[in-house]
């Protein structure tokens, strides 16, 4: 399965003081892939996803950071259960 993420993704990263970069080491995801699945028209051949692992690595990484339960974090980042 395949996941959008939230286009204000940056704009909670910023609320919780950091950035992609810094977010995307912690959370163990190439910094390419964040980009590309914030800004696809930008990248050549992508479309706006992430598929199921890396966004589960993704709502895990920003739960922790934002100090929320994982459900939680998935509901701000992809606005679904």
């Amino acid at each position: 399965m395949k996941y959008k993420i939230n286009p204000k993704f940056e704009e909670l990263l910023e609320k919780n003081r950091t950035c992609l970069t810094w977010f995307a080491r912690e959370a163990g995801i190439p910094l390419g892939t964040l980009r590309a699945a914030l800004r696809p028209e930008q990248h050549r051949g992508r479309k706006g996803f992430v598929r199921g692992y890396t966004a589960h690595r993704i709502a895990d990484a920003y739960a922790q950071l934002a100090g929320i339960s994982k459900d939680d974090a998935w509901k701000e980042i992809f606005g679904q259960d």
